[in-house]
C-alpha cells in the first residue's frame, strides 16, 4: 500500500514541476509597429501627426492579398504612433510584413518590417 501511495506522490510533484512549462508555451505576445516622428531641423517629437501604414509586396509581379489596405494612428507627445498588428497574424504563421510609411500627408517616407509577436519600431523625419 505505501508503495502505491509513493508512486502516486511521485507523479503528482513530477507533474507540478512540470505544470508550468505547459501553461506558458501558448503564450502570444503582440506584434507591434511603433513609428516615430521627429521634425527633422530640431530632431522634436511631433504630436499629433496621421501615421498610415500601407503593405507593400517585395515582387512587383505579386498577387499576394493582404489582410489590409492601409492602418492609421495618430502621434501620441513623444512622436510615437502604435499599431496592434497581431490581428493580421495568423497562429503558426511565420515571417515578416514590410509596410510603407506616410505621415502628415507625404507618402512613403520610410518603411518598417514588423516581425510577428515582437515591438518593431522606425523614426522617420519629417
Amino acid at each position: 500500500m505505501k508503495k502505491i501511495k509513493l508512486g502516486t506522490l511521485m507523479i503528482f510533484a513530477m507533474f507540478i514541476a512540470i505544470a508550468p512549462a505547459l501553461t506558458s508555451c501558448g503564450k502570444v505576445k503582440d506584434s507591434l509597429a511603433k513609428v516615430t516622428v521627429v521634425d527633422k531641423a530640431t530632431g522634436q517629437p511631433m504630436n499629433g501627426v496621421t501615421v498610415t501604414l500601407r503593405p507593400v509586396s517585395s515582387d512587383p509581379m505579386s498577387t499576394a492579398e493582404f489582410r489590409f489596405e492601409s492602418i492609421e494612428a495618430q502621434t501620441d507627445a513623444k512622436g510615437v504612433a502604435t499599431f496592434n498588428l497581431s490581428e493580421y497574424y495568423e497562429a503558426g504563421q511565420a515571417g515578416l510584413m514590410v509596410l510603407t510609411i506616410d505621415a502628415a500627408g507625404q507618402t512613403d517616407v520610410g518603411i518598417i518590417k514588423v516581425e510577428e509577436q515582437v515591438t518593431n519600431e522606425k523614426t522617420v523625419e519629417l
